[in-house]
């Protein structure tokens, strides 16, 4: 009984260890791709890189972001589009006591899809049809992990900047709690509407994003409409929502690398482990399979005992 007790533990381990490790192994290859489904667009336009600047932020690869995406509406095969930027930030309740995040600016009209709080209400009226004087509406919504570390909520004014000194000066409304961008670049984030977020990183005269994202019709071909949106901006690069995730996981072949290793290392483990187990039991046994031989049974029959 201590024997076959031993036997239904190991077997279990074996099995356990199998699917443990290939979980994590098939959840590191498929979690990004799920993070960008759940963006929901078709086709992304992006340039080559984004660059560092002088002051060591973030330079976003388009120009004139607002007038690619307003063009880009007017078309009969896309039901809209949008310039997103990234820029790295600094945010906290104290002056004196900031942390680094990335800011992402969204066009004011965007969903931002909110788990707490209403979001933005004054959408993007700085942005003024392109003169940037508009009323600055100092709305910011915070994924969770910054609500957390910071201890705020829907209501707080938080300081933000696009350096300390900058974040000193300037203090923005808590109106929201998403992780909607948190789950897709993977890191702390805080979300302004485009216009505002520009104006501190002081890129109003170039109109700088990361990307613009556009979202075709129902009855459009996302192939044909990124082919077509390519040839009318050929400095940039035009991709499908499945080739930019491609564009993206070439970047990041050590994580592929890991995550494919660990499906295969739990096969081998599990399957060594089994076989392992299973040859020390008939081993044990070998005179209880002896006398079995010995009283006439067939070879066949014990092998199919002993599997």
């Amino acid at each position: 009984r201590g024997r076959t007790v031993l036997v239904v533990l190991a077997i279990a381990l074996a099995v356990l260890a199998v699917t443990l490790l290939a979980s994590l192994g098939l959840g590191v290859l498929q979690t990004g791709e799920e993070r960008f489904d759940r963006a929901g667009q078709d086709v992304w336009i992006s340039g080559e890189t984004v660059e560092l600047t002088a002051t060591g932020g973030l330079e976003n690869p388009i120009t004139d972001s607002h007038r690619i995406a307003s063009d880009l509406e007017q078309r009969d095969d896309v039901e809209s589009a949008s310039p997103l930027a990234f820029y790295a930030i600094y945010v906290g309740t104290e002056p004196d006591d900031l942390e680094l995040v990335t800011g992402v600016g969204v066009p004011g009209s965007q969903d931002a899809r909110t788990d707490t709080g209403d979001g933005f209400s004054a959408g993007d009226a700085h942005y003024a049809d392109g003169s940037y004087d508009g009323p600055m509406s100092r709305e910011i919504i915070i994924d969770p992990q910054t609500a957390e570390a910071l201890d705020i909520g829907v209501g707080d004014e938080i300081h933000v900047g696009t350096s300390r000194e900058t974040a000193a000066e300037r203090e923005f409304e808590v109106v929201g709690i998403s992780s909607t961008y948190s789950s897709f670049l993977g890191t702390s984030t805080v979300t302004m509407p485009l216009s505002e977020l520009q104006e501190l990183a002081g890129t109003t005269g170039s109109d700088r994003a990361t990307f613009v994202t556009v979202t075709t019709a129902d009855d459009a071909d996302r192939g044909a409409v990124s082919d077509d949106i390519q040839r009318s901006y050929p400095e940039y690069d035009v991709r499908t929502s499945d080739e930019q995730f491609e564009s993206m996981l070439s970047e990041y072949l050590l994580v592929l690398a890991s995550g494919a290793t660990l499906v295969v290392l739990a096969l081998i483990a599990g399957i060594a482990l089994t076989t392992n187990t299973l040859v020390l039991v008939a081993v044990q046994q070998r005179e209880e399979l002896a006398a079995l031989r010995a009283l006439g049974l067939s070879r066949g029959l014990i092998a199919g005992v002993v599997g």
